[in-house]
């Protein structure tokens, strides 16, 4: 057996780790695990086949229309008038399916080119998807909830991952001295 010598202070910090990372839910994850901020990025395509969801940007790319709720309030401030309920309900149909389907809308066969030609000409049509990006490494999930919690401005929806660290010979060390630790400690 070894003995490292380290501060009171490091050794008082890696018995918090330790207690946290052994008592903590881990979700049935088994150990080594770590915990990462995952949170979501839009990936914009010029080309509509490409994303998942639809959205129309305009030609100086300074507006961006992501959804049908955006489509229908910026109609409205446009045409300066109120959509009733079953106009909401066709704006989504438009939406959801191709743009050059017909409805009848006020009285007349429209599709969403037309709507978008008439009233949003300098828009072009595009997809765009969400990416998941998962970001740093946490031993607990006190301390990932810390760090989202005082980062959040840099994260758009963050939740907190648990992640499994298989075959990585360095987490199975760590998992280890930490349940050492926290082992150690409470047989004392």
């Amino acid at each position: 057996m070894k003995t490292i010598t380290i501060s009171n202070e490091i050794y008082s910090k890696l018995v918090e780790i330790a207690k946290e990372y052994c008592t903590q839910d881990n979700m049935v994850a088994p150990t080594p695990y770590f915990y990462q901020v995952q949170h979501k990025e839009i990936i914009y395509f010029s080309d509509v086949s490409q994303g998942d969801y639809i959205f129309y940007y305009s030609s100086d790319g300074k507006s961006v229309i992501l959804d049908v709720f955006q489509l229908i309030e910026e109609y409205q401030e446009i045409t300066e008038s109120e959509l009733t309920k079953d106009e909401i309900e066709i704006f989504k149909l438009m939406w959801q399916y191709p743009p050059d389907e017909y409805y009848i809308f006020r009285g007349e066969t429209k599709s969403l080119n037309n709507i978008m030609g008439k009233h949003f000409p300098d828009y072009t049509r595009g997809s765009y998807k969400y990416n998941d990006i998962y970001e740093n490494a946490f031993l607990t999930k006190k301390s990932c909830r810390e760090h989202i919690e005082s980062n959040k401005h840099h994260y758009e929806h963050p939740t907190i991952s648990l992640t499994h660290a298989k075959c990585n010979p360095d987490m199975e060390t760590i998992s280890e001295l930490l349940m050492s630790i926290y082992n150690n400690k409470n047989n004392k």
